[in-house]
């Protein structure tokens, strides 16, 4: 039987059967139920491949120059957040990693390389000196406007012995005894020891079930370093923690992975260092 378009001998502008109505219409449900079970299992051909190639060809997308606004990326972090994203608990395949590999060979090895705005080799020392003084990969490619992976690679590249991301999988020793969760907080552990000043880390706030990151006596000063924007978890558990601190009236020292710790604990030096009593950057 001919299929007969809907509009076939209407003239002038119609008006769509589901204008107005929302995905949750069941007419619309089962539309979109219909049109996907028919498309199922259909592949095109090289040749209709083929032809929206060419016609997409030279075409520019209509988000040229579009920046996304933060109220809309915070939905797709929802959208994809956890057992929503598609590849959640899933793992690339042995093959499937040596295909991903294979196609970035040489992608950052040359000067040359269109990818590359500029050449890395030429900050070796710089980056390596970050990276030991327990800057993060993704901190150190902010600085040069590149990807973490690529700072990773040029590390590798240059001999540098990659460490672990400690967040939720141990615990780092301190020179002073004291035990902590990632680097940048063994860096601020590392000013407060080297600089004489008193302090405790990882104890209950008050009576609360909630660890603080460092509190110093002598100030009644709590510090927190706040390093995972990007957990829902984490933040949940860092906005109920700023509850406690808020009600109770306690004073609070925030740092975050964009700061940097010695100039932000500076002013500590004068108050209550017992080694120096200046900053030495």
């Amino acid at each position: 039987m001919e299929r007969i378009p809907w509009n076939k001998g209407k003239k002038g502008l119609q008006v769509a059967w589901n204008k107005g109505l929302t995905k949750e219409d069941p007419r619309v449900k089962k539309y979109s139920e219909q049109s996907s079970e028919t498309r199922k299992g259909n592949k095109l051909s090289k040749e209709h491949k083929e032809k929206i190639r060419n016609t997409l060809k030279g075409r520019i997308p209509w988000n040229v120059n579009i920046k996304t606004s933060e109220e809309v990326k915070q939905k797709i972090r929802k959208s994809t957040f956890g057992k929503k994203n598609h590849f959640y608990g899933k793992t690339h395949s042995k093959k499937t990693k040596r295909q991903i590999s294979k196609s970035r060979k040489g992608k950052y090895v040359g000067k040359d390389h269109p990818t590359c705005k500029f050449y890395l080799n030429n900050y070796e020392h710089k980056i390596t000196k970050l990276y030991y003084e327990g800057y993060s990969a993704k901190k150190i490619s902010r600085k040069y406007n590149v990807s973490n992976t690529t700072i990773l690679v040029y590390l590798r590249k240059w001999g540098t012995k990659i460490r672990k991301s400690f967040y939720g999988q141990g615990t780092i020793m301190c020179k002073d005894g004291h035990k902590v969760y990632s680097y940048p907080e063994l860096l601020i552990d590392s000013f407060l020891f080297f600089n004489g000043i008193e302090h405790k880390s990882n104890r209950r706030i008050l009576e609360t079930k909630y660890m603080y990151d460092f509190y110093i006596p002598k100030l009644s000063l709590y510090i927190e370093y706040w390093g995972i924007e990007k957990s829902q978890t984490y933040c949940e558990r860092k906005d109920k923690k700023l509850k406690i601190y808020k009600e109770n009236n306690l004073n609070l020292l925030s740092i975050r992975p964009n700061e940097d710790i010695n100039k932000k604990l500076g002013f500590l030096i004068p108050l209550c260092a017992t080694k120096q009593k200046t900053l030495m950057i």
